[in-house]
Parts: C-alpha cells; structure tokens; sequence
C-alpha cells in the first residue's frame, strides 16, 4: 500500500473475478486506509518543514505553512533573507514548484552571461529533475538544469551552467571543451569534486538530484 493505492497478490490460480469481487466488497476500507496513509504522511511533512532554514542560491530561507494559502509565495524578513510561504495541502510540492521557478530565473541570467563570454547565442533554458546528471545540452532543445541545483551553493551550481553553455561550442569532453569551461569557470575542478560530495547531501525530505553533467 502507498498514497495511490494497493497491491493485491492471490494464488496464481484463483480467478481474476473472485479477485475483483473481494477488492469491490472492500473498497470503502481500501480507501479510508489509502486516505489514513496520505494524511499521515502530508502530517509528518508538514511538521518536518514548518520552520526549517535552507540555503536557497546562497541565500537564507525559512519555510512557514498557512491555512488558506493556494500557492507558494515568497517575502523578505527583517533579517535580510527570505520566507517562503506554503499551502498546508500539500508543503512539499509547492516547495518544488517556488524552487523550480526561483532556479529557473537564476540559470536563465547564469546562462546570458556565460553565452555573452563565450559569443553563442542564448539558448531556450529549461529546470528538470533527471535521475543521474545535474545538466544536459542539445543544440536543438537547447539546457537542461537541474532544480536542486538551487539547494546547493551558488557557485557548484554556476558551474554546471558554464559546463553546460561549453558544450554550445563543443558537443564532446576534449581538451577543447575544458578550456572553454576554464573561461567562464576557472576553478572548475575544485567544484567538480565538491559537486559530486555534496550533491548527496539534499534535504532528506527531497529525494537526491543527479549525479554528474
């Protein structure tokens, strides 16, 4: 059982109808424990997030949860950082989604300048959450950041931006390529290593973000 549902295991001989008919006379017990099972979880999450502190691109973030609240929002506090306002429904999704557009805006700016350097043009720049690379580059779609990539500091991710934006020069790793990312990076390869360490360590409550470029 999980928060959309069951799985039912029968005797491999046992007729698909009688499987059916035992899970229709049980249905309104199926779904209240589906429903117990998704509040409990959105009650522990909600507690975990409430008042938690994360650095955002560098910049300070409390998180808070409001009834009544329909998306995230964000504002300053005295302090100099931000607040980030979420919905009580559902804290974790919406922290995605303030994430994903706050990352967005921040690689798009991060991207313009590093073309600017090495004299490409801007490409279409897109947040995504693949499993094993923080970035990709096509010359037809154009970059693909990672959002998580917001959770870390500000410069491992400004590299995976300039790693990305070489490959508009040179679709390869050769010695081509690293130079130019040695332009807009100069300290790449100390980055590079602190990338794959603490790329790892993402809030518990968020699953990991890739692996490597």
């Amino acid at each position: 059982m999980d928060d959309t549902g069951i799985v039912v295991r029968a005797p491999q001989r046992m007729p698909r109808h009688q499987i059916d008919a035992f899970v229709d006379a049980h249905g309104a017990w199926i779904e209240r424990q589906v429903q117990r099972r998704r509040e409990r979880r959105l009650s522990s999450l909600r507690t975990l997030v409430r008042g938690l502190s994360l650095s955002v691109l560098g910049r300070p973030v409390m998180l808070d949860i409001q009834d009544g609240v329909r998306r995230p929002r964000w504002r300053g506090d005295a302090a100099g950082g931000d607040v980030l306002v979420l919905p009580d429904a559902d804290p974790v999704r919406a922290l995605e989604t303030a994430l994903r557009a706050r990352a967005l805006t921040w690689f798009e700016g991060r991207v313009a300048e590093h073309c600017h350097v090495l004299g490409v043009a801007v490409p279409v720049v897109r947040v995504g959450a693949a499993r094993t690379r923080w970035g990709s580059c096509s010359q037809r779609s154009g970059i693909r950041l990672h959002w998580k990539l917001a959770l870390l500091a500000p410069e491992l991710a400004d590299y995976v931006v300039a790693h990305e934006v070489a490959h508009l020069r040179e679709m390869n790793h050769s010695e081509r390529f690293w130079s130019h990312v040695s332009t807009l990076c100069p300290d790449w390869p100390a980055l590079r290593k602190r990338l794959r360490r603490e790329g790892e360590h993402v809030p518990t409550f968020l699953p990991p973000g890739g692996g490597d470029c």
